[in-house]
């Protein structure tokens, strides 16, 4: 291992390491590697990402046993075909390099695990996609990605699935077969609505979709019943599907920057549920059933047309809570009392208003 941030060159002598099985070469100032780089065919992981290669360094093709391979942060614009030859890789990573499609090369590795070409140039994805059928995280965002090919749902070995920030118009329908989908980030694009489907990715335990367009859930989103995250923050939503209130796996949830009106009025079903965002909506009012969220330990209200609140005490968990820009015109003593136990509160101006009404 070498940990020389000012290396220019290896060594002569580096072919010589013919037993040596990880190389992390990353963040160095490299231009190059020899033609004998070859010669370390025991090499399993190798990092030379961040560095400042003048081409593409082909010696690596010939590394058959590579398993890990980090190609980050080095401004490829191609692959060369003999790429492919490295049919034992099981994690690539070719993120913020300037790669305007997946290369063919790499649609040929097909015990490909891990791949992430997040942060390149991509407009469109392959047909082929499916014949990395093995993968189980696939990293796309900050690309160029306006549609998604319908081939990349029979990748249904999928845990983690990242599209954020490209421009997105829609899902495919068939993002039902990815059911083994955990994870599945989708925020920064422009999506008006979520296919129907998406609510039979039972397996998601974390949904990311802020900063899209959305207008409307899903009616049975409450399907997503190993739901824990759920970010929706930066939408142009109105009201939220009673059914979001069986999701009782919920430990975050945000909806805040939204135009909700009111919330469900089944809310204090989320028993689970840690930290809430709801600032800069419309709410008038809370539910009652607010107070059986016993687990919540951040509530965020602030920016909203609240005038009331119900009753908050038996939010022992409660550590941080924000109502500033609110027109509250009264509030309890109780929860007055209840308020100045906790320990970060944002509001107090709109609090003490409300004491004097």
């Amino acid at each position: 291992m070498f940990d020389n941030r000012y290396l220019t060159e290896l060594p002569a002598n580096i072919s010589e390491l013919t037993q040596i099985e990880t190389l992390m070469l990353s963040f160095c100032d490299l231009t190059s590697l020899p033609k004998s780089f070859a010669n370390l065919t025991n090499l399993k992981v190798l990092h030379i990402g961040s560095n400042k290669f003048t081409e593409f360094p082909e010696s690596i093709c010939e590394l058959h046993n590579l398993i890990e391979l980090d190609l980050s942060f080095l401004s490829l614009t191609e692959i060369p075909k003999n790429f492919g030859n490295l049919q034992k890789l099981q994690k690539l990573d070719l993120e913020n390099n300037t790669l305007q499609q997946i290369p063919t090369a790499v649609l040929e590795l097909t015990e490909l695990v891990e791949l992430n070409m997040s942060s390149n140039e991509l407009t469109s994805l392959p047909d082929a996609i499916h014949n990395l059928s093995k993968l189980t995280v696939l990293s796309l965002f900050y690309n160029k990605l306006t549609t998604l090919n319908t081939n990349i749902c029979q990748l249904t070995q999928l845990k983690d699935l990242c599209l954020l920030s490209n421009t997105l118009q829609a899902l495919p329908e068939n993002i039902s077969q990815l059911t083994q989908l955990e994870k599945l980030d989708i925020g920064g694009n422009e999506l008006c609505k979520l296919p129907d489907s998406i609510v039979n990715l039972v397996n998601l335990n974390k949904l990311d979709v802020d900063k899209n367009k959305l207008r409307v859930l899903p009616e049975k989103i409450g399907n997503l019943s190993k739901l824990e995250t759920l970010y929706l923050t930066k939408n142009l939503l109105t009201e939220l599907p009673e059914s979001i209130c069986n999701i009782t796996t919920l430990k975050t949830f945000s909806i805040s920057h939204n135009k909700i009106t009111q919330l469900p009025k089944n809310i204090g079903q989320l028993t689970e549920l840690e930290t809430f965002f709801s600032s800069q909506n419309k709410l008038t009012s809370l539910p009652d059933t607010i107070v059986n969220l016993k687990s919540l330990e951040d509530l965020y209200l602030a920016k909203n047309k609240l005038t009331t609140l119900p009753n908050l005490t038996e939010l022992k968990n409660l550590e941080r809570f924000e109502i500033e820009d609110n027109p509250l015109e009264s509030i309890s003593q109780e929860n007055v009392e209840f308020l100045k136990t906790v320990n970060d509160v944002s509001g107090w101006d709109e609090i003490e208003k409300a004491m004097s009404n």
